[in-house]
């Protein structure tokens, strides 16, 4: 074999190697750097409701940084803290309403699951990641006002 093939053969197994460490490099650190709790549920629902995991991710952080436990001073709980009158509500439109109970808020796959059927429906709803935030963090009424006086333009 000549020697420029042999070359060029080695120069492509070095290219491919380093592409190789270059796409899979990133996202190493990231998982070391910055892990992200609840991976596999994020994706899940995040999938299922059509909704950016990244959204739910930081509305999680936002939220209680990833605490299943929170529970704020108004009685919002769980991971995405959500107020018990909107679970309900969240838990009678999956039909789970019969079996719904204020402490399934503080099980990561409930709180996970009921965040992002409800910042999804908000996602929808307005069209805006912004107003859908607005809407989860403030309620509808604050959202719709945005939206209908042009206090947000999305």
């Amino acid at each position: 074999m000549k020697k420029w093939v042999k070359r060029s053969i080695w120069i492509g197994g070095v290219a491919v190697f380093l592409l190789a460490v270059y796409l899979t490099i990133p996202g190493i650190v990231a998982d070391n750097t910055y892990p992200l709790d609840y991976k596999d549920l994020i994706k899940k629902y995040a999938l299922k409701y059509d909704v950016n995991p990244n959204l739910v991710a930081a509305t999680i952080w936002q939220e209680s940084h990833f605490n299943p436990n929170a529970l704020s001073p108004a009685g919002a709980a769980g991971m995405m803290q959500i107020m018990p009158g909107t679970a309900q509500g969240i838990a009678n439109e999956l039909g789970e309403g019969d079996t719904f109970s204020y402490d399934k808020l503080f099980d990561p796959d409930t709180s996970i699951r009921y965040g992002t059927y409800y910042l999804a429906s908000n996602v929808h709803k307005y069209n805006s990641e912004t107003l859908a935030l607005v809407a989860y963090n403030g309620g509808y009424l604050l959202a719709d006002n945005m939206s209908v006086t042009g206090a947000y333009d999305t």
